[in-house]
């Protein structure tokens, strides 16, 4: 799970924190994942210019859910939003992963933004490609977008039935929780 803590995940929806959201769902999830015995990894990032896009690992594949799942409560919002660069990143650890099935699933606003340019076109097509990379290295990947302004977008950079855009806060955790399952089931 790839989790957006940039600037824009501060900003408040129907009387919720984006973050605040962000945070219940994946504990939520989380503890599902954890239930059923499978193995994951949670990440966020965040970034400022191509120089400095950063991925850090909350959760590694082999720690014990319940001893990592309060490091949730130190995520400050930060930076920009350069997506594509780490969806590659988690990709690449997810690929490297002795998995039958490997899922990607990221929260994120959906909009790609960085101080370098990294915005519209150039943004949205630099997300695409990551989605393709991950289809052709086995990784099925499935976005959250938290902006339903953005759906129009979510679709040609995710590709048909790989994301969601959600009307709120509380849609975030059902949004999440099928898709984990719909993935996991097969």
């Amino acid at each position: 799970m790839l989790l957006d803590i940039s600037l824009s995940s501060d900003s408040w929806v129907q009387d919720q924190r984006v973050l605040d959201a962000t945070r219940a769902a994946t504990v939520l999830v989380g503890d599902l994942a954890d239930g059923l015995g499978d193995a994951f990894r949670l990440q966020c990032f965040a970034s400022q210019t191509r120089h400095h896009n950063r991925v850090w690992t909350l959760k590694d594949w082999d720690q014990c859910w319940s001893r990592e799942v309060d490091r949730l409560g130190a995520l400050r919002c930060q930076g920009y939003t350069r997506i594509g660069a780490s969806l590659r990143h988690a990709i690449a650890g997810l690929a490297q992963f002795p998995a039958r099935r490997r899922l990607l699933l990221i929260l994120t606003d959906g909009k790609p933004t960085d101080y370098d340019r990294y915005e519209g076109r150039y943004g949205r097509g630099d997300i695409r490609q990551a989605s393709r990379e991950a289809a052709q290295q086995g990784v099925r990947l499935h976005a959250i977008g938290f902006d339903p302004r953005v759906a129009r977008h979510l679709g040609p950079m995710f590709g048909p039935g790989h994301w969601n855009a959600v009307d709120g806060p509380a849609a975030v955790v059902d949004a999440l929780s099928e898709a984990y399952l719909r993935y996991s089931a097969g």
